[in-house]
This record gives C-alpha cells, sequence and structure tokens, in this order.
C-alpha cells in the first residue's frame, strides 16, 4: 500500500454500479444505468450511471463525479467519513492511513490527499539530503550549526535539481491534477523548488501543507522561497513551528516571534521551544486566534526592516489585544544581527543574556520614542509624536498615567506638549498609518466563503473529465474562472504587446475589479507591468520583466516570487492573444467606473 494513492486503491476495488445500486434502483439503457436523480426532484430519470468510466453524472441538476463523490453527496459525510464507508463496502483496511491523518473531519478529499503527497514529498527531500554529495550543501549545513540530530528534528531536506519531483510524484501514483495543484512543480513539469535547503510547513494538526526553500548558493536575491498558496496552505493562517511550539506555548501562555526557520532553530540549540515565525507576511487575526492569552515576545532584526516590522506587528497585536487577550512584550536586542548570527558568536551565550532583556510596552515606547531618538527637526519630531499617542490609546488607564509621569518626570515633553498631543491624536485603529485600514480589512479570520468558492473551483467537473478520456490526457488542470481568464488575457497581451498599456495611465489598471485573492496577484502584477512600462517609456519582454522584477530592491522577495509566478502561468501559452480593441473592452469592463454606471442603469430600469 506504501506505493499508491489509498484513494486510488479503494477506487480501483470499487464497482460503481453495485455501490450506487445499493442506494438507487438501476436500470440499463445503451452503455449507462439510469434511476431518478436523489438529488433534487423529478419525474423523469436523467441520472446516469457508467460503469467503464465509473463515473456518474445528473443531466438535471449537473451534479456528477466517482463513487467516493457519491458517498459523500447522497450520506451527506466528509470526503474522509465517504473513504472509509466505501473502504468497508469493499473489504480494505485504511485503518493505518486513518491514525496517520488528523481527526479533523472538516478537510475534502482533495485536501487531504495534497496532506499524503506533501508527506511523501517531504520524506524525498529529506532522503536527497543524506544521498546529496554537493560540496555546497555541506558547507551550507557546516556554516549553519545544522547536526544531524538538529536536520532530523526539525525534518529538514534538499532540493535537488537534478532529481526530479514530477517523476518522484508519479511513481508514488499521484495524478497530475493532485501533483499541478500541488504548486511543487513548475512549468513543464519542472521543479519548484532546486538547489534549496527545504523545510516543511505543517498546519496545527502537524500535516505538512506546503515548503520554504532556502538557497544555498547566495545566487539569487530570493533567499527563501515558499509555496505557493493552495487549498491547504494560506500564509495569513499559518504560523512556522507552531505545530512543535503550541504544547509549550500553552504551558506558559508565552510565544516569542522571529524572522526565519534559523531563528527558531537558534532559540531551539538553547533549549526555548516557544519560538514560531511568520510566513513573509504581517501578523494576522489568524495568527493571533491560534497564540490567544498569550504574551507575545516580538524578537525581530534590529536593523531598519526588523523595526518597522516590529511597529507593523505591533499594531495588529493592540488591535486585537482585547479579543484574544492578547500582551505585546519585548525582546530588546541592541546587536545587528538575527538570532542564528548571535547564536554563532559564542555558542549560544549571548544569544541567552539577550533573551533575559525582555521589556513591556511602555519601556518600548519610552526608548523608541524618547531615550533613543535624535529628531532633527520639530516636523520630524512631530510625526514620531504622533504614532507614539496613537499606540497610548491602547495601554490601559493606570498605563496610560504611569506613561505620562515617566514623560514629565525625564522632561521629553512639557505638560502642555503633552496634554496637547494626547487630545489630538490618542485615537484608535492608528489613523496616520493609511495601510492599516485595508491590511486589517484583507487579513480576515472568518473566510469560509472564500474557502468554499476555493475548494469548488479545484473540482473538477464530470464534463472535463469526460472530455480529458476522450482525448486521452491524462493530466486534468483546473478550470479557469471567466474572470480570472480575463486577467489573465490582460497580463498575456502586455507581455506580449506592451503598447496595448499606453491607452491608460497606471491608476486605471489599479482600478481593476478582483474578487478573490487569485485575481489580485494578477491584477498588482498587470499593474507592476504597466508602471515600469509607462514610467520608463521602454519596451520590455517577458524576460525583461522578470530581471527587473529580481533586480527591484523596492519590492517584498514575497511580492517577487508572486510577480514571478504569475508571469510563468502554464495557462498564458494556452489561452489567444487578444486584439488592441478586445484588449481596452476587457479594461473597461473589469474597473469599478464600469460596473457603477450598470449600477445606475439597473437603477434607472427600476423607477420605470
Amino acid at each position: 500500500m506504501e506505493n499508491i494513492n489509498i484513494w486510488e486503491k479503494v477506487l480501483q476495488q470499487t464497482d460503481i454500479v453495485s455501490i450506487i445500486g445499493e442506494y438507487l434502483p438501476l436500470k440499463k439503457r445503451g452503455n449507462d444505468y439510469w434511476t431518478n436523480c436523489p438529488f433534487h426532484g423529478e419525474k423523469t430519470p436523467s441520472f446516469s450511471v457508467n460503469a467503464k468510466r465509473q463515473i456518474f453524472k445528473c443531466f438535471g441538476c449537473s451534479k456528477g463525479g466517482n463513487a467516493l463523490k457519491f458517498i459523500e453527496l447522497y450520506e451527506n459525510v466528509s470526503a474522509i467519513d465517504a473513504l472509509k464507508k466505501l473502504a468497508q463496502k469493499v473489504n480494505i483496511d485504511i485503518s493505518p492511513y486513518i491514525k496517520t491523518h488528523t481527526s479533523n473531519n472538516q478537510y475534502t478529499q482533495e485536501q487531504t490527499q495534497l496532506f499524503d503527497l506533501n508527506k511523501d514529498l517531504s520524506d524525498f527531500y529529506q532522503y536527497q539530503i543524506i544521498a546529496n554529495k554537493s560540496l555546497q550543501l555541506k558547507e551550507f549545513i557546516d556554516k549553519r550549526n545544522l547536526t544531524r540530530e538538529l536536520i532530523k528534528e526539525f525534518e529538514i531536506g534538499f532540493a535537488d535539481e537534478n532529481q526530479s519531483v514530477y517523476n518522484y510524484l508519479k511513481s508514488k501514483n499521484f495524478s497530475d491534477e493532485l501533483i499541478m495543484n500541488s504548486s511543487v512543480v513548475a512549468n513543464a513539469k519542472q521543479n519548484f523548488f532546486n538547489n534549496r535547503l527545504i523545510f516543511p510547513i505543517k498546519n496545527k494538526f502537524g500535516d505538512v501543507i506546503a515548503f520554504s526553500g532556502r538557497d544555498i548558493n547566495s545566487t539569487t536575491e530570493v533567499k527563501y522561497l515558499n509555496s505557493a498558496e493552495t487549498i491547504v496552505f494560506k500564509k495569513s493562517e499559518i504560523l512556522f513551528n507552531y505545530y512543535k511550539a503550541k504544547n509549550f506555548i500553552e504551558q506558559t501562555n508565552e510565544v516569542i516571534l522571529v524572522e526565519g526557520q534559523f531563528d527558531c532553530i537558534a532559540l531551539f540549540k538553547i533549549g526555548i521551544k516557544n519560538a514560531v515565525a511568520l510566513m513573509g507576511t504581517a501578523f494576522t487575526e489568524s495568527h493571533l486566534k491560534l497564540l490567544r492569552n498569550c504574551n507575545i515576545y516580538l524578537f525581530l532584526d534590529n536593523d531598519k526592516a526588523g523595526i518597522a516590522a516590529t511597529l507593523k506587528n505591533l499594531k495588529i497585536i493592540l488591535y486585537y489585544s482585547n479579543s484574544y487577550n492578547i500582551t505585546p512584550r519585548f525582546i530588546i536586542n541592541n546587536f545587528k544581527k538575527d538570532p542564528d548570527e548571535l547564536f554563532n558568536i559564542d555558542n549560544g551565550k549571548t544569544l541567552k543574556e539577550i533573551i533575559d532583556q525582555k521589556t513591556d510596552l511602555t519601556t518600548f515606547l519610552a526608548t523608541k520614542y524618547f531615550i533613543d531618538a535624535n529628531y532633527s527637526s520639530l516636523e520630524v519630531k512631530n510625526k514620531y509624536m504622533i504614532q507614539l499617542f496613537e499606540f497610548i490609546y491602547y495601554l490601559d488607564d493606570t498605563l496610560k498615567i504611569s506613561f505620562k509621569n515617566l514623560v514629565l518626570q525625564n522632561n521629553w515633553l512639557s505638560e502642555s506638549e503633552y496634554e496637547n498631543y494626547f487630545n489630538i491624536y490618542c485615537k484608535p485603529n492608528f489613523p496616520s498609518d493609511r495601510s492599516f485600514q485595508s491590511l486589517i480589512s484583507t487579513r480576515n479570520i472568518n473566510k469560509t466563503n472564500e474557502t468554499e468558492n476555493f475548494n469548488k473551483f479545484y473540482t473538477p467537473n464530470i464534463e472535463d473529465i469526460e472530455q480529458l478520456q476522450k482525448i486521452g490526457n491524462p493530466e486534468y488542470k483546473r478550470p479557469i474562472g471567466v474572470r480570472e481568464k480575463d486577467f489573465y488575457m490582460i497580463l498575456k497581451a502586455i507581455l506580449m504587446q506592451p503598447e496595448y498599456l499606453k491607452n491608460w495611465d497606471v491608476y486605471q489598471y489599479t482600478q481593476l475589479n478582483d474578487k478573490n485573492t487569485s485575481q489580485l496577484e494578477i491584477k498588482n502584477t498587470i499593474c507592476y507591468i504597466a508602471m515600469k512600462y509607462l514610467i520608463d517609456h521602454k519596451q520590455y519582454s517577458k524576460q525583461d520583466i522578470i530581471d527587473l522584477i529580481v533586480a527591484d530592491k523596492n519590492e517584498t522577495n514575497e511580492n517577487k516570487q508572486k510577480y514571478i509566478q504569475c508571469i510563468n502561468q502554464d495557462i498564458l501559452n494556452n489561452i489567444e492573444l487578444i486584439t488592441k480593441d478586445e484588449f481596452n473592452e476587457k479594461i473597461k469592463n473589469l474597473t469599478n467606473i464600469v460596473e457603477k454606471k450598470h449600477k445606475k442603469i439597473i437603477l434607472l430600469k427600476k423607477g420605470e
């Protein structure tokens, strides 16, 4: 059973006619079996079962699928429960498989299969780190002080560019559809990760849901490359090392937030096991829900970017502090080094000393905005005082009074200055930070509708299956919605015919009305290319654009990855190149301005 997908094994032993015949009376007509559909009321049979293809389809309500899908729909159970029922019917013992999977039955069949695929691939990567004899790999491991014990503890692997991930997963009997939807294979079935140290990313139940790859050659600006988001992986919901750390977090009600995987490992080396790292994003409500009732110690880099990240995450923590009973605290790091570098100074002695330098919010604010501050002008000082008093809003009343006394006693501000700042700027939701409202509104934990749509998006319908079988194509690629296809058509047009961009300014491209995360990422890529073209007035090829993205020091690595992934999508090779007039029409149809006009027309009709 090791080398075969358990879902496929159960289906291979299943006769769909016999299974559905246990539930419904079937009558053979031609090559198919027919009955009244159990999923909608009807008098004339439109529900067919095809023994050759092992699928069912209702031509009335369009429901269809294999035997597993039928049991899932008919008995209204989860995919994993449907698997249990069908396995029992065909006398296959799947108890070892069930024991290795989460007891949470909220997952679909596709999601559970992705867990299987990722676990197998994690084992593959872990084997490669042992088998590979690369000198560069050995030097990198030695430089990072990664012992065999640490590699085993964190299940670290290696992505060898000469070992095909696609071929390996096919040998394990995973379907092309699942492999393509897993984000571990890029265009033309090439590896997504090459010559990178691999960290498995796990959800709170311990399922491997994605990977993060660290470049070992220092030949690319993208040091860390994360899996693209899938139906099981959302970066805004995942904290690296949370699965390993959660018991220690619950025992102490404390968690240390660091920037990366090696920082978590550095703390583990000195016996600290309650550290987690963000996946290249700011804190979200989903993250904070995992950390409810905790003191959250921010231990980020002390450079400019690290300080900015600390303040950004602090705002999120304070905004949700009452909702989840969380308190921000700080580990003061006066070195210009991250935890991993600090460990390597003296085998952890300095790092231990820094970890002991913990402080609270009021001390952090006093240090940042007064003790260590050096304001070059009154204008600069005012800017930072606005920030400070927006933070003060979130102190409880007792701390507000003590902080005011501290400021006045040290003559950092006069009493009249303090009162003036307090009365004008001590307000909620950080109004001086224009990005804050969009940050908290787009990163919301309640995304059930989006998740449901996403799952449907990845579920092949019966017509797709039949068409693939007709043309003998073993590969299944997820269907692209009409709206998303329009975004891709615009992207392909500006890559192939950049002069199309001239008809519109950059602002118009920012008004393209995206409906989900995928469309937003394509839109952002379009806007990036439009800005480069319209500002530089140069004709860029596709490769020129990719080179510009890689070299752009103003963009985050996360954004660079998203732009490049959009540009390299297979769909761009399979859709037609639209004309200039068609391009303009699609821009008009996808902007908010046109949608508002439609609404006006509707209102006029209602008033007729």
